[in-house]
């Protein structure tokens, strides 16, 4: 895991242990509350580009079935597909 990303779990990690301990006084509210936007944010991306794939492996299943097998988990989608932020 890289620094950045330890550095994120820690602070989490702490935040939580203070509201657990009912130590309000010391949380970090203002990141807290941007952290949970973000994290809403991010998962409204998610489904979105999932949403937008969807339809894609669809049509593939049923007007390709003969490339089904093996790859099934890994679906050849055309990146032009798939959403991006």
């Amino acid at each position: 895991m890289q620094t950045c990303e330890k550095d994120i779990v820690a602070r989490a990690n702490e935040q939580a242990q203070l509201l657990r301990s009912g130590h309000f006084g010391q949380l970090d509210i203002e990141h807290i509350a941007d952290e949970i936007d973000d994290l809403g944010k991010s998962e409204q991306g998610e489904l979105a580009s999932r949403m937008a794939v969807l339809p894609a492996y669809l049509l593939k299943r049923q007007y390709q079935p003969e490339r089904q097998g093996a790859s099934r988990d890994k679906p050849s989608i055309p990146s032009a597909v798939i959403l991006h932020e």
